[in-house]
């Protein structure tokens, strides 16, 4: 393993530990190592790997956590990266962060941005939320992109197991089990419309009946200029756009996203 010092235990996910530590050159980094519990579970292990390889490859990008490094330590492996102090975006959205709100069009802009660079690159994110969204609200906001663990090349549709957030899924990856670039731009406008709203855009009385609604090609969301009349038109357009839910109906891309949009 590079070496490294250990300041602090950082954080703990579903697939690996995060340590705060500091570089030899005396900056501080995330060592971010798989669990040891799934080490020899096959699946668990790859998509580990992949999404470390994957980070690597995207880096460097200002819109996105970078990596430093990656390796084995013995069996298990990790990878080095960014550290941003601040909150992710769904921390900094439920507290009701006055710079949030005051910056959602840039702090939006620059998530697009991030997943832009994902698929011009030539790869799908496929967990686009707000949890993977890291903000850093010190003078002019700064978000990153991060947790590249359900990442694929952009042709490799499937079909396979549920990928993602169900929150956050479009249509055909839980009816078909295939995702798509288009899958991340209704992923993201969903994230869009609930910063424009406080809503999600699919909602019945349980969560099993919302995420029917979602899934179903029979129930279109409302528009979220109905919710908030004073958001930007342009905004309002590519997030109804964005949440079609076929996805030929879809705008095909971040790209293309980012260019209906006036900056």
């Amino acid at each position: 393993m590079m070496q490294l010092t250990r300041i602090s235990p950082f954080a703990q996910g579903g697939l690996a530990e995060l340590t705060l530590v500091t570089l030899p050159s005396g900056q501080q980094a995330l060592l971010r190592k798989l669990h040891a519990t799934k080490v020899f579970r096959i699946r668990e292990h790859l998509n580990f790997k992949r999404g470390v390889k994957i980070r690597a490859a995207l880096t460097p990008n200002e819109y996105m956590i970078g990596s430093l490094g990656w390796g084995y330590d013995f069996l298990c492996p990790y990878e080095v990266i960014e550290y941003l102090p601040g909150d992710n975006l769904k921390i900094a959205f439920n507290s009701r962060n006055p710079m949030l709100i005051q910056n959602r069009e840039r702090v939006l802009k620059a998530c697009a941005m991030g997943l832009a660079h994902v698929h011009r690159s030539g790869y799908m994110h496929l967990d686009v939320k707000p949890e993977n969204f890291l903000c850093q609200f010190r003078g002019v906001p700064k978000v990153k992109l991060t947790d590249f663990d359900l990442a694929r090349e952009a042709d490799d549709h499937g079909p396979r197991p549920q990928m993602g957030t169900p929150a956050y899924m479009a249509p055909e990856q839980f009816r078909r089990k295939v995702s798509y670039k288009a899958s991340d731009v209704f992923s993201f406008c969903v994230m869009a419309y609930q910063m424009f709203t406080n809503k999600m855009p699919f909602t019945g009385s349980t969560l099993k009946s919302t995420l029917k609604r979602q899934a179903s090609e029979n129930v279109e969301a409302p528009a979220p200029i109905e919710s908030n009349p004073s958001m930007p038109e342009s905004w309002n357009e590519v997030i109804v756009r964005g949440l079609a839910k076929r996805p030929e109906n879809r705008l095909p891309d971040m790209e293309a996203l980012l260019d209906l949009l006036s900056w």
